[in-house]
């Protein structure tokens, strides 16, 4: 119920805590209609929610919050670093921040669901010749829909994640007769997405953003490999997140 002063070593984690010092402070001073926006979770969302452990409806709410003061404070210039330029911050988030709270809510139910409707049509491929498929699914539900998603993956990008689990749907649609074809390319894609988790894993801070960029295309790929009636969000290839891998490997040469 309090945020600190604290003195830090390096511009860029000053930079990184100031932001969620002053989402903690703007926060305690904040009452957004939480109750309402529990209410526009449908039970479809629900029991995704049970099933997934992704926590309770309330913590989904709370979590889109988060989300939607991260968004606000970046919309209205924050963070803060005088009580003039906070005070005015705080006032400007709180008249928008219902709005874009209850969107994002709106958003997210919409994602559990579909995760929901995955997990279950998942539980029906049995046979062999699915199981390579199952196992990248699973792998890639687990990275998009966990705990904290909203505010993990940022209100500006939960609109892709939807269409992302859309595209898995769209993808299982059509799995029974197209289970090698899958699978050759789940490979593929498969040895993509290592590469970016390995750089993320061993990347220096700065670059962080830049590989989590890099990441998402992966999930672009994806779409336009597997659900092109979803469509991508832009043109997309192997070569060119190879090409970008390369480039971002280059400080650790």
């Amino acid at each position: 119920d309090s945020v600190s002063l604290r003195v830090l070593s390096t511009r860029t984690e000053q930079q990184r805590v100031m932001r969620l010092g002053t989402r903690r402070l703007i926060a305690l001073g904040v009452t957004p209609p939480r109750k309402a926006m529990e209410r526009m979770v449908g039970n479809d969302a629900r029991l995704a929610l049970a099933r997934l452990q992704l926590g309770t409806v309330e913590a989904l709410v709370d979590d889109c919050v988060t989300a939607a003061l991260d968004q606000l404070i970046r919309v209205h210039s924050g963070p803060a670093w005088d009580e003039a330029a906070f005070v005015a911050l705080r006032d400007a988030v709180r008249s928008d921040l219902a709005d874009a709270a209850e969107a994002l809510v709106k958003t997210a139910a919409l994602i559990a669901a579909s995760a929901g409707r995955i997990t279950s049509r998942l539980d029906t491929f049995r046979a062999a010749a699915f199981a390579t498929t199952v196992d990248d699914v699973n792998r890639q539900l687990r990275w998009l829909v966990n705990p904290g998603f909203v505010t993990a993956t940022g209100a500006q990008r939960l609109a892709d994640v939807l269409r992302y689990t859309r595209a898995i749907e769209a993808r299982l649609d059509k799995l029974t007769g197209d289970a090698a074809r899958d699978a050759a390319r789940t490979a593929t894609i498969g040895r993509l997405q290592d590469d970016v988790d390995d750089l993320l894993l061993a990347g220096a801070p700065a670059l962080r953003h830049e590989v989590m960029a890099v990441r998402w295309m992966v999930e672009e790929l994806r779409v336009s490999v597997f659900a092109q009636s979803v469509k991508a969000a832009g043109p997309v290839s192997e070569s060119r997140i190879r090409k970008e891998l390369a480039r971002l490997r280059q400080p650790f040469r």
